[in-house]
């Protein structure tokens, strides 16, 4: 088993499945928070994509941020909500709540881990 959380530092989720060399999905593979679990008797290249983390230093003060672009429509609502927090509570917590909505849609929707094992029931698979 492999941790990608230890091996990079930017790792921040899967964006799909594990492939071999020439494409093609290894269902021995398994991935699952930050892991990578193969099959003793799987023998190959294994090719992962994923989604980094964003990345800031203070020396950065005028580039942008570095966030994926699935995310950035709702970097405006949190900071919304940062920012009204204390003037207008009311709106504040609509933005939050939109915020939570967007970032609950993207969560459905993102790749998470996916079980590409096949159950052979008849033995014709």
């Amino acid at each position: 088993m492999f941790d990608l959380r230890r091996i990079c530092n930017d790792f921040m989720s899967f964006t799909s499945p594990p492939t071999d060399v020439d494409g093609n999905v290894i269902p021995s593979c398994r991935l699952f928070d930050g892991k990578v679990e193969v099959d003793s008797s799987f023998q190959g290249e294994i090719f992962l994509t994923y989604r980094r983390l964003p990345y800031y230093t203070d020396d950065d003060v005028d580039m942008d941020f570095d966030i994926p672009k699935e995310y950035e429509h709702v970097f405006t609502f949190l900071a919304a909500y940062y920012i009204l927090i204390g003037v207008d509570e009311t709106l504040a917590k609509y933005f939050k709540s939109v915020y939570d909505d967007h970032m609950e849609h993207i969560d459905k929707n993102s790749y998470d881990r996916l079980n590409v094992r096949y159950p052979d029931t008849t033995g014709w698979a």
